[in-house]
């Protein structure tokens, strides 16, 4: 079934956004470039948020990566951020001198949200394949991350799964 970009963008947030009621939010999934494992087409924009839960956050990892390469990833490339700021932009792969592969680098968000957008331009002539990413949430130690400054507990601090308790 084909869509068009802006419904495959609300299919895509209505998929893997936090809701609130009673709609469960996904721990993880996976995302892949429009078309893959075929090549990607020639202007193509595409943009993804992953939310999961508050006390979680999003770790990312690249399975598959082939993007036309370019110096400064100009032409096509994925490019993922987290609260604002730039957690990479991407393009080319392993093979590539020019460009920047994540390679099978893992990347983490700041808080519990995560946006990737994908972008081609008017020519894919060494039909790449584009990519595909898996995420899932993962536990944030509020404990460890404390420091005397801020210190969430008077005593003990204890760690639990999407959040912390104190004794």
């Amino acid at each position: 079934m084909s869509c068009g970009p802006g419904l495959r963008w609300v299919t895509l947030l209505s998929a893997i956004a936090a809701v609130t009621g009673e709609e469960t939010i996904p721990m993880f999934g996976e995302i892949s470039s429009p078309g893959y494992p075929a090549a990607y087409p020639n202007d193509s924009h595409s943009r993804w948020a992953i939310v999961v839960p508050q006390g979680y956050r999003v770790r990312l990892q690249f399975s598959f990566f082939q993007l036309e390469p370019s110096q400064g990833c100009i032409y096509d490339y994925l490019k993922v951020s987290s609260e604002g700021k730039p957690l990479g932009k991407f393009c080319g792969n392993d093979n590539t001198i020019v460009g920047n592969s994540p390679g099978r680098r893992v990347l983490t968000s700041r808080k519990n949200a995560m946006d990737l957008e994908f972008n081609s331009d008017f020519s894919n002539e060494g039909k790449y394949l584009g990519f595909l990413v898996h995420y899932e949430a993962i536990d944030v130690d509020e404990c460890s991350e404390q420091d005397e400054e801020t210190s969430l507990c008077d005593q003990l601090c204890h760690n639990s799964l999407g959040s912390y308790f104190c004794s």
